[in-house]
């Protein structure tokens, strides 16, 4: 939905930036969608599995 297409035009960024993102662009989508989004994109978990050590 929205949260995903929100999440993919802003970069992969984190909850926060993502949630700034949507709001400057008057995209009122709630944290939660946007940190459920984050967690099921195959990209930042890789990402995030990378930086963990």
């Amino acid at each position: 939905g929205m949260a995903k297409w929100v999440h993919q035009k802003c970069g992969h960024l984190g909850e926060k930036a993502t949630y700034r993102w949507a709001e400057i662009r008057e995209m009122h989508i709630p944290l939660h969608l946007i940190k459920t989004v984050i967690l099921q994109c195959p990209i930042c978990q890789h990402a995030h599995q990378r930086s963990v050590p």
